[in-house]
């Protein structure tokens, strides 16, 4: 297995503990806006770099040109799926209550978009990286 496919299995398995942990917490205390904290566990998704880090300081070249183009189509494909996201999500309000409404939020709510949207650019990622991979095409 490659160190590239490795790291991506390593965030898909903190984002699988980081959405286990989230929806406990939100069955247990329902929507909250101290939920969001369990995004905090997704920081480990950090120590993915580790991985191959040996391989590296060796001196082993782990990333060839097919490696560096599949880095970059997940790039793209994860920030593509978040882009579609964002759009739905920002034109939801619009679609739902029509142009007539009027929203009120509070500044917290508006920050509270970014984690969750981090976490889907990082697993849409490393599932990307895993499907091409495992796909073993020429990318």
């Amino acid at each position: 297995m490659h160190v590239q496919e490795k790291q991506a299995w390593f965030v898909l398995a903190v984002g699988a503990v980081t959405l286990a942990v989230g929806l406990a917490l939100l069955a247990v205390f329902g929507f909250n806006p101290g939920v969001f904290a369990c995004l905090g566990i997704f920081g480990f998704a950090g120590l993915a770099g580790l991985i191959g880090r040996r391989q590296r300081k060796a001196g082993m070249v782990i990333m060839d040109e097919r490696d560096k183009q599949i880095a970059l189509n997940a790039t793209t494909g994860a920030y593509s799926v978040f882009w579609v996201l964002f759009v739905f999500t920002a034109m939801g309000p619009f679609m739902i209550l029509g142009p007539q409404a009027t929203l009120t939020l509070k500044t917290t709510t508006i920050c509270n978009v970014v984690f969750p949207a981090m976490v889907v650019v990082f697993v849409v990622r490393s599932l990307i990286v895993v499907v091409l991979y495992r796909r073993g095409c020429r990318a």
